[in-house]
């Protein structure tokens, strides 16, 4: 909600979300605070109490979401990327290969996109009709939205060929997208993967994931315990993993001179 007066600097809102987010870093200490929580309990704080807002974000977090969304590498939100991917590339081949062709991978946008349950990339209007049936029909709402968008807009994709282009294309269309009947007749037009199959791909996926990260874990352990060696220089920042939105522990959270912008 960055451009809503209820939370911009000393504006009303703000002490009633540091208070939930708070209160769910308490209740949850294995995920303690992520960057993009605080978008959807903004949408919550709009119409809800602050116990309430607490409870709808244990509903998405704990219940609703895969696990390991959240955690230590975003290991589950990174597996639904994967799924989305293939979802792609079944119901919309054409732009799949054309993604292919480009080496761009969408995934550096929709990554957020799934984050914040689109309560960042959509206007408010779009993002309490998007939430609204998220709440009702659960995690695999956010596949048909995303696929949805990807439909909407997919002749003008194909028409670019450059990858930069693409992707701030991509990042600005959303905060665009008005027509949320629209959107949800497109997400709706076809038959769509049942939850068993996606939650078994996610399954597939994650624990591939969970695979990598426990064979970085050892490798790097093992340089601590090796010998000291001339080794090659750290890779530059902009090389590491794309997806690392920042994770805050209750201690961290609290401590911290939290910024009161929700950027």
């Amino acid at each position: 909600m960055p451009g809503n007066k209820y939370f911009k600097c000393e504006g009303a809102g703000i002490k009633k979300l540091e208070n939930v987010l708070v209160a769910y870093s308490i209740h949850n200490q294995n995920v303690g605070y992520c960057q993009g929580m605080n978008f959807f309990a903004a949408l919550g704080l709009l119409y809800l109490d602050e116990e309430t807002t607490f409870w709808y974000m244990v509903a998405i977090i704990d219940k609703i979401l895969p696990n390991d969304y959240y955690s230590t590498g975003f290991l589950g939100a990174q597996a639904d990327q994967a799924v989305l991917q293939e979802i792609v590339a079944a119901q919309i081949p054409d732009l799949s290969e054309h993604l292919l062709k480009l080496n761009a991978n969408i995934s550096l946008v929709t990554f957020n996109w799934f984050l914040t349950v689109f309560t960042d990339a959509m206007p408010t209007e779009c993002a309490l009709r998007i939430m609204d049936v998220f709440l009702n029909e659960g995690h695999k709402f956010m596949h048909r939205v995303a696929i949805g968008i990807l439909k909407m807009y997919k002749d003008k994709f194909l028409s670019m060929h450059d990858p930069i282009t693409m992707f701030q294309f991509l990042k600005a269309l959303t905060h665009h997208t008005y027509n949320v009947e629209e959107l949800f007749t497109v997400a709706f037009d076809r038959q769509f993967p049942s939850r068993g199959h996606l939650s078994s791909r996610h399954s597939h996926h994650l624990n591939h994931l969970k695979q990598e990260w426990q064979e970085r874990k050892k490798e790097e352990h093992v340089h601590k315990e090796a010998p000291m060696q001339v080794l090659a220089p750290p890779l530059p920042p902009q090389t590491q993993c794309a997806f690392a939105p920042e994770r805050r522990t209750k201690e961290s959270f609290q401590s911290s001179q939290w910024d009161r912008s929700l950027k």
